[in-house]
């Protein structure tokens, strides 16, 4: 039981609930099941949302999970009590446990961390903390910025260090990476939230450096650093940050610019094209729309982010 008294179990790897309910996300069918399910002949219509059809209490739930009855027992004592579940279609049954599962039992699985699922958990929990950046859309920004490629890399991360944990985790371990910032002084560590999730070695987070942003554009008495691979994430005017940093870009370096306003990407993609030293200059809108895939019930999910932002993307050839 955690704090707030809800009862939490772990799901084995193979998928199956340890409380002995079965796995309901693909109703456990068979692959090559050629027979044919018996014809239903009871239907929900004379059911009626007046919720008098429950006979245990919210207390009496509670009061079990207090006293340690195992999940499994929990459920069924939930649907032995509820007068219509019998009567209730097989596929009303089955989504009737689901739902029960899902508001009185917490169940997770244990995965190994990577930027990929530490990228959609932020993005769930709160959008806006990694400017909406979705992993969809950060799997993009990688591609086209040739990072696994690339030895001298630029990131300027306002998404929560997804984009700098990505640059982390695709590029090769002698790459140098820089991470620009906007602040007076060096950000704390903290900013970047998700690179406390991907458990780094020291050897590979010790590759960053971080530079403030008029060092990197003006030099301060060092020379200015050269990049075949820059990446950005950005909610602010883009056009006067890509002027700043085209000078710094190797030819056949890649710039890739992720923010979640087409209006202010629009205008680095009006200076890109008018500075004809970009090819492939290119503006893409990324949409991802997530299936239910069941047999006859295959559909769009009901509830999901379909919008993930605007990706700015080109090659410097001079």
């Amino acid at each position: 039981l955690d704090k707030e008294g809800n009862l939490a179990e772990v799901v084995t790897k193979e998928g199956v609930d340890p409380m002995g309910v079965p796995d309901l996300s693909d109703d456990n069918e068979e692959e090559g099941k050629s027979e044919e399910e018996p014809e239903e002949t009871r239907d929900n219509r004379n059911f009626f949302a007046e919720n008098k059809a429950q006979k245990l209490t919210n207390e009496e739930i509670k009061g079990l999970k207090a006293k340690g009855v195992e999940g499994e027992n929990i459920i069924q004592e939930i649907a032995k009590n509820n007068q219509n579940f019998e009567a209730k279609t097989s596929f009303s049954q089955r989504k009737y446990l689901k739902k029960k599962m899902q508001r009185h039992l917490h169940r997770f699985r244990i995965v190994r961390t990577s930027i990929a699922n530490i990228a959609e958990t932020l993005f769930v929990d709160d959008a806006s903390s990694v400017n909406f950046l979705r992993w969809d859309s950060l799997g993009v920004v990688l591609h086209k910025s040739n990072v696994a490629l690339s030895r001298e890399i630029l990131v300027i991360d306002n998404a929560s260090g997804v984009l700098l944990g990505g640059a982390l985790s695709r590029s090769s371990p002698t790459a140098n990476l820089t991470c620009g910032y906007f602040d007076d002084k060096k950000p704390a560590i903290n900013k970047y939230r998700a690179l406390n999730f991907l458990n780094l070695p020291r050897s590979q987070t010790e590759r960053v450096k971080f530079v403030s942003f008029e060092a990197l554009c003006y030099g301060e008495g060092e020379p200015q650093p050269r990049f075949d691979s820059v990446m950005i994430s950005t909610d602010f005017e883009v056009s006067k940050v890509i002027s700043k940093i085209v000078p710094l870009i190797l030819p056949s370096g890649s710039l890739v610019v992720y923010s979640p306003f087409l209006e202010v990407l629009g205008e680095g993609f009006d200076y890109l094209t008018k500075e004809k030293r970009f090819v492939f200059v290119m503006l893409n809108d990324i949409f991802m729309r997530e299936l239910q895939v069941l047999k006859l019930r295959t559909h769009p999910l009901m509830n999901m982010h379909a919008f993930s932002g605007f990706i700015l993307s080109g090659i410097k050839v001079v």
